[in-house]
């Protein structure tokens, strides 16, 4: 049986909010996450009342699909610059791409379906010169406005007795509900089996324990870790393959155990980032997903 619970608003707020006392943990950047992810679910309680209620299937749902309110996802960018957490070059373009939305009220959405499922694709690049802000920007932004109007795709996943997500054995390393990338990866159950989080709509699946989930490369001689102590519960996977990274939790050694929640551990782990950033490996795109 799953037995992942769902976690409220005030609960996942609140186990953000206690992250400030472990170390290595910036009360700054939790903060910027808390403000982020409360701007976040007003969109996604707003999105409820304007698309209908999604139903689960067996492949990715099509980003065209996807509707919403400008008004909203202009509020919720207008949440993003004025949270603070960005660097001040960033912040700069945050401003500017609000100033071209105001003018264009379809844009953001646009931006939504063009850059934050596949942001490797070459079309995001012309947007963002067209936009005059940079790729990274324009990803981040859309990946933030993305989140909270597909959250709900996913939550199937969370039904008690529903094991299809974390029971699948995928071979693909794209989410299987809406094709993005893993943010973050979990090591569940005794056997420490491997559930890949998506870092867009928060959605669970299986993975192959010794595969890059960046780039599905399962040479062995490429694949490493990077751990700050030989006791440590949470590391860094290496691929020399495609030069990234995804962060890993062994939720076996934590007392919150499968209800171990991604979006903390990845606020919790933004050493980890700065670690493999600093020996030149890649992470996937942000983890912007809502739980």
């Amino acid at each position: 049986m799953n037995d992942v619970r769902e976690y409220s608003l005030d609960e996942i707020v609140a186990t953000l909010e206690e992250l400030v006392k472990r170390p290595h943990v910036s009360p700054d950047y939790v903060r910027f996450r808390v403000e982020l992810l409360k701007a976040q679910d007003a969109v996604r309680a707003a999105q409820r009342l304007i698309a209908p209620s999604p139903t689960a299937g067996d492949e990715p749902f099509d980003p065209d699909e996807i509707v919403s309110d400008p008004a909203a996802l202009a509020k919720l960018l207008a949440a993003l610059q004025e949270a603070g957490g960005t660097p001040e070059e960033h912040d700069d373009q945050l401003g500017r791409l609000r100033e071209v939305a105001g003018a264009r009220p379809g844009l953001l959405l646009d931006i939504v379906k063009r850059a934050a499922f596949r942001p490797e694709d070459a079309n995001v690049a012309a947007l963002a010169d067209e936009l005059d802000v940079s790729p990274d920007v324009l990803v981040f932004a859309a990946r933030v406005l993305a989140a909270p109007l597909v959250a709900d795709r996913g939550d199937w996943r969370r039904v008690p007795g529903n094991d299809k997500p974390r029971n699948r054995r995928c071979d693909d390393y794209h989410c299987p509900t809406c094709n993005s990338s893993a943010g973050l990866a979990l090591l569940i159950e005794d056997e420490g089996r491997r559930v890949l989080c998506c870092s867009l709509c928060g959605q669970q699946w299986g993975f192959r324990r010794l595969a890059c989930p960046r780039c599905g490369n399962r040479d062995q001689d490429a694949l490493g870790k990077i751990l700050v102590t030989d006791q440590d519960t949470r590391w860094i996977e290496i691929c020399d393959a495609c030069n990234g990274y995804i962060k890993t939790i062994d939720t076996r050694e934590l007392a919150t155990g499968p209800n171990t929640l991604a979006i903390a551990e990845d606020v919790a782990t933004l050493h980890l980032d700065l670690l493999a950033e600093k020996e030149g490996y890649r992470r996937n795109p942000p983890y912007t997903a809502l739980v």
